[in-house]
């Protein structure tokens, strides 16, 4: 027998401390409605995610043998083998993100939204229209219509938009960032060229671009901007009430990569 939505609620709020009620059903019923369209397309939520995850374990267990052959054997034509792969999660925590989106409400909207999310969940979604929706994402490069849904999710609840879309857009941003920092010094140090490859969702993809436009002066020297930059647009995205920025956890996600 499959949990109903309030045993998922109380399960999602027991592994979640801190998190209120009306918080973790909003989340059960966000959940429930990626589900169904999920299961309406084929697809795995996050399959394009867990595929990149597998991709770089597997390229990094080669590394790891290859590494041990140069080693022990003295093979591989005398040379070092290439770089592994480290897998950096560079998204927000869902749960963070969760609780400043409903933190950012007031009373009324935490209302509409539920109500919104609650329609969305009984709501029977036709799937040839979803596929054409999907379609025209992937398939159209003059098609905007990804944009245009995320200005109408932020015209209907500016704070939502904000937190969910733009705060995470700046976050990403911000660790791809610090990666390039952390892996430019590496370079420096044994003279390889290092690689990122970003997995990212499509809607973040213009915001995360935007922003490593506007701090390409950090490495490019246009102009002088302090070496905590980054750490301090960070600062501004992973507080919540309840959770300050000065607690261990949080300052890890702004100083650690």
């Amino acid at each position: 027998k499959s949990p109903n939505i309030m045993e998922l609620t109380k399960h999602l709020m027991e592994h979640n401390p801190g998190m209120p009620r009306s918080a973790a059903l909003g989340s059960v019923l966000l959940t429930k409605v990626q589900g169904d369209y999920a299961s309406k397309l084929n697809v795995t939520i996050g399959g394009e995610f867990r595929e990149a995850f597998r991709v770089a374990i597997h390229q990094q267990k080669q590394f790891m043998t290859k590494a041990q052959k140069f080693r022990y054997d003295k093979i591989v034509d005398n040379k070092l083998p290439k770089n592994g792969c480290v897998v950096v999660l560079g998204d927000r925590p869902v749960r963070l993100t969760l609780i400043r989106a409903w933190e950012s409400l007031s009373i009324l909207g935490k209302f509409k939204l539920l109500l919104a999310l609650l329609w969305s969940s009984l709501k029977k979604t036709d799937e040839n229209e979803l596929r054409d929706w999907i379609d025209s994402i992937m398939n159209d490069p003059k098609n905007d219509i990804l944009s245009k849904s995320i200005r109408e999710l932020s015209y209907h609840f500016p704070t939502i938009g904000e937190t969910i879309i733009y705060e995470r857009d700046r976050y990403m941003a911000a660790k791809l960032l610090q990666t390039a920092r952390m892996l430019g010094s590496a370079a420096m140090h044994d003279g390889k060229q290092k690689t990122i490859v970003a997995i990212v969702g499509a809607g973040h993809c213009p915001g995360i671009l935007n922003m490593l436009h506007n701090y390409s002066s950090i490495y490019c020297g246009e102009e002088k901007v302090a070496q905590n930059e980054i750490e301090k647009v960070l600062e501004k995205v992973v507080g919540t009430k309840s959770n300050k920025v000065d607690e261990k956890d949080l300052q890890a996600l702004v100083t650690d990569v």
